[in-house]
């Protein structure tokens, strides 16, 4: 009878656990990720697609200063996270492009505030971990597309 009674316990606190999981991470740290659109005025907007191996968070259209962000548990068991995003731009010149890792938890000291903001501008794809303009650092350079998206 014991044994039924513990079974039974720790069934109901791992449901428990797993319905709250949803607002805080049972085991693991916590991460927002924030993709922000700072082109200048008068510029079309940018085309994001991210994902990771379980989520696929969709395509969206970012308008100059709109974001779109996620927040995720870091996986404990069964795998290292990893998100991903692809960015696309069309210019007067033709197509900008950019696909980055977005969240990779063996660099996951990079985010130590619990956030990886990423900002696109004209110039290339800019990275801080405190939502901060003066500690952008230029991570990457937009790269020039031929095909269509």
């Amino acid at each position: 009878m014991k044994h039924i009674f513990l079974i039974f316990f720790t069934i109901t606190i791992l449901l428990h656990v797993s319905a709250l999981e949803k607002r805080k991470c049972f085991l693991s740290s916590k991460f927002q990720v924030r993709v922000a659109n700072n082109l200048p005025p008068y510029t079309e907007p940018i085309y994001l697609h991210c994902a990771s191996g379980d989520d696929d968070l969709g395509r969206h259209k970012l308008e100059r200063n709109q974001e779109f962000h996620w927040s995720f548990c870091e996986r404990v068991i069964g795998g290292t996270t990893l998100f991903f995003c692809h960015i696309w731009w069309i210019t007067r010149d033709g197509s900008k492009e950019k696909a980055f890792d977005a969240f990779y938890a063996k660099w996951a000291e990079r985010c130590d505030t619990g956030m990886c903001f990423w900002v696109a501008r004209s110039d290339g794809i800019y990275f801080t971990k405190d939502n901060s303009k003066n500690s952008l650092t230029k991570m990457f350079n937009w790269e020039v597309s031929h095909a269509s998206n």
